[in-house]
């Protein structure tokens, strides 16, 4: 099975990206094809102005996972996000377009539960 998620929020104010990292790992676990797409202030998860030596990060985590993540060019470049962790890389609303397309199932995590 091909997922899809959709992550809107900083992992610094929001849970969802725990809960993301968790549920990308078991899907991958189980065999799925698990591609993540960050939007908005999403692409906070991919900034390697959030990975440090000396604290673990959830973004170093979803790094050392090698998780398929995209995030949206204009999305970062409008928050200042110059560079991505390892693994990750800068893309276009193009490239969500054929996730969409092409998953069996899509995740969307916008906002605070």
């Amino acid at each position: 099975m091909k997922v899809a998620i959709l992550l809107f929020t900083s992992p610094v104010q929001h849970d969802n990206s725990e809960h993301v990292l968790e549920i990308a790992k078991g899907l991958a676990a189980s065999g799925n094809e698990v591609r993540i797409f960050l939007l908005g202030d999403g692409v906070y998860n991919a900034s390697t102005k959030l990975v440090t030596d000396r604290v673990e990060t959830v973004v170093s985590r979803m790094r050392d996972e090698h998780l398929d993540m995209t995030a949206c060019t204009t999305c970062a470049t409008f928050r200042g996000v110059d560079s991505v962790v390892e693994g990750a890389r800068l893309g276009t609303l193009e490239d969500l377009v054929d996730m969409v397309e092409e998953c069996d199932v899509l995740l969307n995590f916008t906002s605070e539960t």
